[in-house]
């Protein structure tokens, strides 16, 4: 079966489960595509062989809108939000509790707004993050931040730097 640009597929489960809306197909001896992933947002090159077709995006969302929807980064949320203004208890009442490095790191959770850059360690060293809201719960994860790539990722307490370190 041929595939064109709006059709929804999803992959045989031997190679990875997940749902595609083809953006361009090439054609050619792979017979190969530009797939948007709905599980991993991201756009990759998949083989026509391995897309079972399962229906087709709406005339009027379009290829177009899918991506718009898909790729869209993620907005702060507003001061009026529960989870922001939840969060922003906890990190009030954690900061009274703590001390030393922690009550820093709890005092700069308790200040920060939605979409503020915080620094955050990393593998490869201090990277801004922008600031969404902290957890109501969880002693691993404890707020909910932005990476470049505009993905919404859990970070641990530690992970924020204070600039004593």
């Amino acid at each position: 079966m041929k595939l064109k640009p709006g059709d929804i597929c999803i992959t045989d489960p031997q190679y990875s489960a997940d749902c595609y809306v083809i953006i361009e197909a090439f054609g050619g001896e792979f017979d190969s595509h530009a797939v948007l992933s709905l599980k991993k947002r991201t756009i990759l090159l998949v083989t026509g062989e391995t897309l079972h077709k399962i229906g087709e995006v709406s005339a009027d969302l379009g290829v177009e809108g899918i991506q718009r929807i898909l790729l869209k980064k993620p907005e702060p949320p507003s001061l009026d939000h529960p989870d922001f203004f939840n969060g922003k208890l906890r990190a009030l009442r954690e900061a009274a509790a703590a001390t030393g490095e922690d009550h820093a790191r709890w005092t700069m959770l308790a200040r920060a707004k939605p979409g503020d850059s915080l620094p955050v360690h990393t593998r490869t060293g201090a990277v801004p993050v922008t600031f969404h809201y902290v957890l109501e719960r969880g002693k691993k994860y404890v707020f909910v931040a932005a990476n470049k790539e505009g993905k919404l990722l859990q970070y641990p307490l530690a992970n924020l730097c204070t600039g004593t370190h």
